[in-house]
């Protein structure tokens, strides 16, 4: 009876240890500022239904900072929204953190005549993001940044001529922004606990358009998380 008791002691303990997730610490969660970035991929018809096509140049008339929020906040609760979360990043100002939660893949890229792997590469699939935030002045945060997220969106299959096989490449998709431009890095301003539209762009296909864009809110850490936030909201649309 003893040893039936010492093992399943032993048996919940593994399985605590096993299901026991890690988020940030306390001491990262007591930085004065959470950097919070959201890839968002959404139908025309929503910015549209939503007065939010201005931002990509259509005709409109830009919204009051609580209205912007308001119309953001629709936009994010969205089940026509796919949202992509990325790590929140806890720093204080004239710190420099990235976190990368990418995992190698690896694959194939030369083969021989018979269709025998030789060369192989290897791909960190996920996302990462870096943020350099040198000051907040004013309620101004003066940041850089490299935010990119990758994954695997299928697979394309090459036939060999030798042998009856097929070789499968996996097909990779980059979505990324940054303040590095053609001329070097460039300090950007960005209103502090505002929601803020970064690089973007339009995809047209036959079942219409689509706009994919990441948004950045640098928030006070002292003050409560946003209701807005799709961080917190329950009802938000299709998260990844």
């Amino acid at each position: 009876m003893n040893m039936m008791r010492l093992f399943l002691l032993f048996l919940l303990l593994s399985l605590s240890i096993g299901c026991k997730t890690f988020g940030p610490s306390r001491h990262e969660t007591e930085k004065a500022y959470a950097v919070r970035v959201i890839l968002v991929d959404v139908p025309a018809t929503l910015l549209d239904e939503l007065n939010l096509s201005w931002m990509f140049g259509k005709a409109g008339t830009r919204p009051t900072t609580a209205e912007f929020e308001y119309r953001m906040a629709k936009l994010f609760s969205s089940p026509q929204a796919d949202i992509t979360k990325f790590p929140v990043v806890y720093v204080n100002a004239g710190e420099r953190k990235k976190i990368d939660k990418q995992k190698p893949v690896k694959y194939p890229t030369t083969y021989t005549w018979d269709g025998k792997p030789t060369v192989y590469e290897t791909r960190g699939v996920g996302r990462f993001i870096e943020i350099d935030l040198k000051s907040v002045t004013d309620g101004w945060a003066t940041c850089k940044y490299y935010i990119e997220d990758i994954d695997v969106t299928g697979y394309t299959s090459h036939n060999i001529p030798n042998v009856s096989r097929k070789i499968k490449q996996p097909i990779f998709r980059l979505r990324s922004v940054s303040t590095e431009s053609e001329s070097g890095e460039s300090d950007i301003q960005l209103s502090l606990n505002d929601w803020q539209i970064m690089g973007g762009m339009i995809l047209k296909s036959d079942n219409g358009t689509n706009y994919s864009f990441f948004t950045i809110q640098v928030q006070e850490n002292k003050k409560a998380q946003p209701t807005n936030s799709p961080y917190s909201s329950p009802s938000t649309g299709s998260k990844r």
